[in-house]
């Protein structure tokens, strides 16, 4: 009778426990919320398949966006490093087939379709350094955003700082790699601005891979009351040089990896 009795005790005990430190990580979990279905919906209450990924900037070399969906289950990123016909991003099979670009899903970069009525899409003109959160939606939810989406990607940017602030980074690397990024930030009264500059160029793996591009970004957003905003987003980019060392077959490979495809080179 005494043994039941300690176990019992014991048994409470451990569920005492267990509760309290349930209780403490779930207040401890950062709630993350969800804007890409259009109300606002915490992640782990959504029945739809939707990721969200917040940016960690200082880790990445953001030479494609493949560096900051990498991990996303369902998708599938290739040509990430071929500036000559840019990333091709796949959501579930949908988009395998385009041989460059992106097509049948949805993008949209602060609230702006960056996707054509055709259905292709590019992100040339996007700054990676500026990226703060992506928001996925696979699946028939990305219905949501227009007849046969095979789904969303939602990119939303950093905005400006309550004080004025000034940023400046220089990187370089391997194979001829430099990248040079300014950003200015500033709220004045009800605005916030941001001006960015960039520009990335490199001399590439292969021969005939090099490329450079430039990238220029203003958003203004004016707040008329808590709940309407004016927002004003301009983008500027100048790829002057960007080429393509096409596909080589094995002997050619066991001959030199590092070769171009000689009809690439010879029609530019």
């Amino acid at each position: 009778m005494f043994f039941t009795k300690s176990y019992l005790l014991l048994s409470l005990l451990v569920l005492s426990i267990c509760s309290k430190a349930q209780d403490t990580l779930q207040d401890s979990i950062q709630t993350i919320k969800i804007s890409a279905l259009k109300i606002d919906t915490d992640l782990k209450r959504s029945t739809l398949s939707v990721n969200a990924v917040k940016i960690n900037q200082s880790n990445l070399q953001n030479l494609s966006l493949q560096d900051q969906i990498s991990n996303i289950p369902g998708l599938i990123s290739l040509n990430a490093y071929n500036f000559a016909q840019d990333l091709r991003i796949s959501i579930r099979g949908f988009g395998a087939r385009s041989p460059f670009g992106i097509r049948g899903i949805k993008l949209i970069v602060d609230g702006i379709p960056e996707t054509t009525p055709d259905g292709l899409g590019q992100l040339d003109n996007l700054n990676l350094d500026l990226i703060e959160k992506i928001e996925i939606i696979k699946g028939p939810a990305s219905g949501l955003y227009g007849n046969a989406s095979g789904g969303v990607i939602k990119i939303d940017t950093k905005e400006s700082n309550d004080n004025y602030l000034i940023n400046g980074s220089y990187a370089i690397g391997s194979f001829g790699y430099q990248k040079m990024n300014l950003s200015l930030s500033k709220k004045i009264n009800q605005t916030q601005i941001l001006l960015n500059a960039n520009q990335t160029k490199s001399d590439g793996y292969r021969f005939n891979s090099e490329f450079e591009s430039n990238l220029f970004q203003l958003k203004v957003k004016h707040s008329l009351s808590p709940s309407l905003n004016i927002n004003w987003n301009t983008s500027i980019v100048d790829s002057p040089l960007a080429n393509d060392p096409g596909g080589i077959n094995l002997d050619a490979v066991e001959e030199d990896r590092l070769q171009a495809r000689p009809q690439n080179i010879q029609f530019k």
